[in-house]
């Protein structure tokens, strides 16, 4: 699956078209590039029509921030959980990430998170809490703690390579996460030494196509697959260096990278299929 934040600057038909002709049938869509598709008139029928013409659906949908603290931001997330609901209905998605920081009350955290839960299981949408080292939801662990604090069967667990291995890097905490609690995975590689000393700013300028850095993605993949985790892997490679390409050509480099080192052969071209919204 093609992240959206691959190729951040194309337009949605330039990123179905790139996405097909490498051969990949799934990718992410940020809520606000939806709403800036809608704004500017497209309707959930034509852009469905897109994405049937190649082939590909919407799968990924990026991301909510619940946890609000005052009342212009409970509105800006209630709109934002507006449009993750239109967008899952509009594509048939399976998953919404969600990332912190979240109230240093974890039963609090868990309550709203579950409240979230709760309506988007209504759409059909599985929650995949993203730990990130820059916030309170650091590591598997804290995610963990937090999912399972929901009582929800579809809360569960984005792993990114990145924020593992720049932040806790403790594979113990991968080990414990229970594979039904999996997901999401986005993989991406990158030096060990940050090139830049901030971690927002390295994270999102400087990852590198899957086999051109010092990630032991490997080890990663291994150990999903023994843990018998079947979500689809998507590649979010952010990088400055790719934004430069045209979007066709960043695309084929992440997905060759990751093919390689997964060692999957090329797929064979995706029939069109009718009717992908629910």
């Amino acid at each position: 699956m093609l992240s959206h934040f691959c190729i951040r600057h194309a337009s949605f038909d330039e990123r179905v078209a790139a996405a097909a002709a490498s051969g990949v049938s799934q990718i992410g869509l940020q809520y606000r590039s939806y709403e800036e598709l809608r704004a500017a008139g497209a309707t959930p029928a034509s852009l469905r029509a897109v994405l049937d013409r190649h082939g590909v659906r919407v799968s990924e949908l990026e991301v909510l921030r619940p946890w609000a603290a005052d009342e212009r931001g409970k509105a800006a997330a209630a709109r934002a959980e507006r449009s993750v609901m239109e967008m899952a209905e509009t594509f048939g998605a399976r998953c919404v990430q969600v990332i912190g920081p979240c109230p240093a009350d974890l039963d609090h955290a868990a309550e709203v998170l579950a409240v979230l839960c709760d309506r988007v299981a209504e759409v059909g949408l599985v929650v995949g809490v993203e730990f990130l080292p820059f916030t309170n939801i650091a590591d598997a662990g804290v995610a963990l703690d937090l999912v399972l604090r929901t009582g929800r069967d579809n809360a569960g667990i984005c792993v990114d390579s990145w924020h593992h291995v720049r932040g806790a890097n403790d594979w113990s905490l991968l080990e414990r996460l229970p594979p039904e609690r999996i997901v999401a995975v986005q993989l991406n590689d990158g030096p060990l030494v940050p090139e830049d000393p901030d971690y927002l700013t390295d994270c999102l300028s400087n990852r590198r196509v899957l086999g051109e850095g010092a990630f032991d993605l490997r080890r990663l993949v291994d150990l999903l697959r023994l843990r018998g985790v079947t979500v689809p892997l998507s590649m979010e490679v952010i990088s400055t260096r790719l934004d430069e390409l045209p979007p066709g050509e960043a695309v084929r480099r992440i997905v060759e990278g990751a093919r390689a080192l997964l060692g999957v052969e090329p797929l064979e071209p995706v029939e069109p299929e009718v009717g992908r919204g629910r």
